[in-house]
């Protein structure tokens, strides 16, 4: 909490596109939670030159399976988690929850495998 305000620690997104005409799903966290501890360090709206991109590096981004995603958010995402392009996702569906997370420092460190079959 910020000023009485609470904060969002982690954001998430699902990727849902088609491939090869058949649907297909990734998950991803970026998460903040390390870098919110001291807040007066967080760039205030207006502190970065205009045109200069915000300093985005400490926030961290996951590839995640997106059943981790369902049970984090209660949301139903079943037919999601069925098509979800993670190899690991299918490989170990018992998994503990955040234990298969790929941290995401380069576009090289994803984890899609488009050959995989069921």
């Amino acid at each position: 909490m910020y000023r009485g305000v609470e904060i969002p620690l982690r954001f998430f997104k699902i990727a849902v596109f088609l491939e090869s005409g058949s649907l297909a799903a990734t998950g991803y966290v970026v998460d903040q939670t390390s870098q919110l501890k001291d807040l007066p360090d967080v760039p205030r709206p207006g502190a970065v030159d205009e045109g200069d991109a915000p300093p985005l590096g400490p926030f961290r981004t996951f590839q995640v399976p997106i059943r981790d995603l369902a049970v984090l958010t209660g949301l139903d995402l079943a037919q999601l988690i069925a098509v979800d392009r993670m190899p690991i996702a299918t490989s170990l569906p018992s998994a503990r929850v955040t234990s298969a997370w790929r941290e995401l420092t380069s576009p090289e460190c994803l984890d899609l495998d488009f050959g995989l079959t069921k």
